[in-house]
């Protein structure tokens, strides 16, 4: 929960003033409650009341129930009798006596009223309603009034009870009650004053409230066992002073009031607060001594300009709470062995610009609550630390502890924590309203309540090589609406959440961490587009990691994840809603993550793990969800100094699988080359062998042709002579 979160719940719990001691939530039985009904009917019938108009009501014996009423314009006459509920009841709110919510001119009268858990006569939104003669004893709460206005209290008396008168609202107009002196408590009178001036309350008082009053003196009283020792509502320029204010549920409440003066007061052992102020402006408080409240010592809420100086604040459950609330002048107060000492909460910037000064202690160190500063060294004694608007500022070798921020920083930047302590507070280092560019490293951050380290509405910090242990029920470390940031090399151990990101934190790098022993290692809710990688989470007992609502886009590689949640409900990843995808792993070669409840095999290798040859990546995908699964889980646990050899060796073993498949491509296509080439070898010889027969048959058919024409050569040469021959002979013989 954050600075913003917790301002709400507190202030409703403080206004209301319901809640006196801690009630299990148990309905009520109907046999415990009778009713006056809307109709005028009394249910059930057999009630102890009888009424002949449905008008007056009257008891006629004692009885042992809570009395509801539901009918407005009526009289309630005890006649004397005991309305008496001694038995324990356990209820969200505790029960009442009588109950009136939103009734209006309701008499009720003559009766004695003793509730052991619970309150005598309870006032809900109800207005213009007479109690009168009741005697309220031995309950928790005797009358109180709640949102309730010109109601009407006459002569009636509470003693005995834990708290014995309340009224509580919400503006001016719930506060303006007739209620005289003729009401007591523990037998001293209640002034209840509205609208009175000039005047100093008797020191008779029993209870003290000024409601719009002005110049009004309360002094030197003892005043006890009420929801408020002394209430102050929309008074001024009055002065409460030597007064001792012990026991009740709420000390000193000022509530609207302005340029009052609480003075030396012992103000001790009340419930909630010692001394609050509600929207409340220009008062004083100061040399009060504030002790053994169970709250806030002095808590301002949404009050400015008063100045708060030489008050001794010690063993409260919270010193000085400051509560958007700004231009506040602290000065020379001491804050000793409080549970929490000190706190400065908001919503904007200006909620953070007050002035407090070295002279406001924590068990006898010194405040810096430093404004505007720049380039600076916070000293050594430092009891406790806040930068507000600062740069360059350097933070080391402190111990700070047992505040409700160890270490506050508010719109500051570059600036660095170190080296240091932070114990025992309700959290420990926080950064808030655009705290940005922050480096926090090498610090021991150990059993803080709610948060080791808290980044609201900071980006671009870099934490690393922080302890952040034993979280005493809180966070290691929390980020809401936080980017950007580093976070690496941390020890996260003993805590509720090793990390938790939620209100859209997105793209964060965590990485390197040991994330142990935690109940939820990592926890993202509505956040996305963050990078968690090679981190040891291991033996966290609900589950490792926990994605809820709109957490989508982050992806998960190169970590180890082993043995968390219980053995009967093996959860490593828990996605509360499915659907919202994640990427769990870096692809191939790099991987995914170590699971160590991972049951497949390494027998393959390759981007689709079909190649021969086991490569440190399972064979099979690691099934979160529909959704979500790793690709490539790793057979091994992930060791940061290896996995780049292992990177190298998958990516050389792909390249040989790679070229291995195309050399044996290449050997099948040499091989049908080489077919081929024989088939064109035997078809040649064939076709050389017909070639050379063909060449024989020329050679003798040449031969053949030459013989032939050498015998027609000869043919010519005979035919000739003999043609010569004859001619001559023929010339001859002429």
């Amino acid at each position: 929960m954050n600075n913003k979160l917790v301002l709400p719940i507190t202030l409703i719990i403080i206004l209301m003033g319901v809640l006196g001691v801690s009630f299990k939530v148990e309905k009520v039985k109907a046999d415990s409650l009778i009713y006056i009904r809307v109709d005028g009917s009394v249910d059930p019938p057999t009630a102890p009341i009888s009424t002949t108009d449905n008008i007056t009501y009257t008891f006629v014996d004692n009885f042992n129930d809570f009395l509801v009423v539901e009918r407005d314009n009526i009289v309630i006459d005890g006649a004397g009798y005991n309305i008496q509920v001694r038995e324990s009841f356990d209820f969200t709110i505790p029960p009442a006596g009588i109950s009136l919510s939103g009734r209006n001119n309701v008499t009720i009268q003559n009766m004695k009223i003793e509730v052991y858990q619970g309150f005598g006569i309870r006032l809900s939104d109800s207005s213009s309603n007479i109690i009168f003669g009741i005697d309220v004893t031995n309950s928790y709460y005797g009358i109180n009034l709640y949102d309730s206005s010109n109601n009407v209290l006459r002569n009636n008396s509470m003693a005995g009870n834990i708290y014995n008168f309340g009224v509580y609202g919400q503006n001016l107009s719930h506060f303006i009650n007739d209620v005289d002196a003729s009401n007591t408590v523990n037998g001293k009178r209640i002034y209840y004053w509205v609208n009175r001036r000039d005047v100093a309350v008797p020191l008779d008082a029993g209870y003290v409230a000024l409601i719009n009053c002005t110049h009004v003196t309360v002094e030197n009283l003892n005043l006890t066992q009420n929801n408020h020792g002394i209430l102050l509502v929309a008074t001024r320029s009055s002065t409460v002073a030597g007064t001792t204010v012990m026991n009740n549920l709420e000390g000193i409440m000022l509530f609207g009031s302005s340029n009052n003066t609480v003075f030396s007061n012992n103000v001790t052992a009340n419930h909630w607060d010692g001394i609050a102020l509600f929207d409340s402006s220009n008062n004083t408080v100061s040399v009060n001594n504030v002790t053994s409240n169970n709250l806030s010592g002095i808590l301002l809420l949404k009050s400015s300009t008063n100045s708060i100086y030489d008050n001794y604040i010690k063993s409260n459950g919270e010193g000085i709470n400051l509560w958007l609330s700004s231009g506040n002048m602290l000065r020379n107060n001491s804050m000793i062995n409080n549970h929490y000492n000190f706190e400065v909460a908001g919503e904007s910037l200006s909620d953070f610009l007050n002035d407090v000064d070295v002279s406001n202690t924590i068990d006898s160190k010194p405040v810096y609550y430093w404004i505007n500063r720049h380039g600076a060294e916070v000293p050594l004694d430092a009891g406790y630390v806040a930068l507000v608007n600062c740069t360059e500022i350097v933070v080391r070798n402190l111990n700070l502890t047992r505040d409700i921020q160890g270490l506050l920083l508010i719109s500051t930047q570059n600036s660095c924590i170190t080296t240091s302590y932070i114990t025992n507070n309700f959290k420990g280092i926080v950064l808030d309203y655009s705290s940005n560019h922050n480096n926090i490293f090498g610090n021991k951050i150990r059993a803080n309540k709610d948060a080791g380290i808290l980044l609201s509405e900071s980006s671009k910090n870099n934490i690393y090589g922080n302890d952040i242990t034993d979280g005493d029920g809180g966070h290691g470390m929390l980020l809401s609406n936080s980017s950007n940031n580093n976070i690496y090399g941390n020890n996260f151990k003993d805590n509720s959440i090793g990390i938790y990101l939620k209100e859209s934190s997105s793209h964060n790098n965590i990485t390197i961490n040991d994330i142990t022993n935690n109940y939820c290692g990592i926890w993202l809710w509505d956040s996305s587009n963050n990078i968690v990688s090679g981190n040891n989470i291991t033996k966290n007992t609900w589950c490792g990691i926990e994605l809820k609502g709109l957490s989508s886009n982050n992806k998960f590689y190169y970590n180890n994840f082993v043995d968390n949640a219980p053995p009967h409900v093996p959860t490593q990843v828990y996605i509360f809603k499915s659907g919202n995808a994640n990427i769990w792993d870096n692809g191939y070669p790099s991987g995914g993550n170590y699971w160590s409840d991972y049951n497949g095999t390494d027998l393959y290798s390759g981007s689709h793990q079909n190649a021969t040859g086991g490569d440190g990546i399972g064979d099979t995908p690691y099934i979160i969800n529909d959704s979500n699964q790793d690709n490539y889980p790793l057979a091994n646990p992930y060791v940061q100094e290896s996995q780049e050899t292992r990177v190298v060796y998958r990516k050389l073993l792909s390249d040989y699988n790679e070229l291995q498949g195309n050399y044996d491509s290449l050997q099948a296509i040499y091989n049908n080359l080489q077919a081929a080439y024989d088939l064109l070898n035997f078809s040649y010889n064939d076709l050389n062998t017909t070639l050379n027969e063909l060449k024989s048959e020329q050679e003798a058919t040449i031969n053949e042709l030459n013989n032939i024409r050498n015998l027609m050569y000869i043919f010519i040469a005979t035919t000739m002579i003999l043609t010569a021959a004859t001619v001559y002979s023929f010339k001859k013989q002429r």
